[in-house]
């Protein structure tokens, strides 16, 4: 089953509010393409975050490669020490 764009951004919302990845902490250039999989109702679909320099800190998109969206943009990309957190 096919996730719309709409229900994936909520749902993938609800689960980065709780989902931090960790980086190296000496490594603080964290801008780039991060790749990951999310599995959801037995579907594994790849995801990636691509992370920008903004004013003042970070922000970040999610493109979803198998279902064609590229360029969903997150709500927050907070940086605290050695996490980075993208709701």
């Amino acid at each position: 089953m096919q996730l719309t764009i709409q229900k994936s951004k909520s749902l993938l919302s609800l689960i980065f509010l709780f989902l931090t990845f960790q980086v190296v902490a000496q490594d603080q250039n964290l801008t780039g393409s991060w790749e990951g999989t999310l599995t959801t109702q037995g579907v594994e679909l790849p995801v990636i975050f691509n992370i920008s320099k903004a004013e003042g800190g970070y922000s970040s998109t999610m493109d979803s490669p198998a279902q064609g969206a590229t360029g969903i943009p997150m709500d927050e990309t907070k940086v605290s020490g050695n996490e980075i957190t993208i709701l």
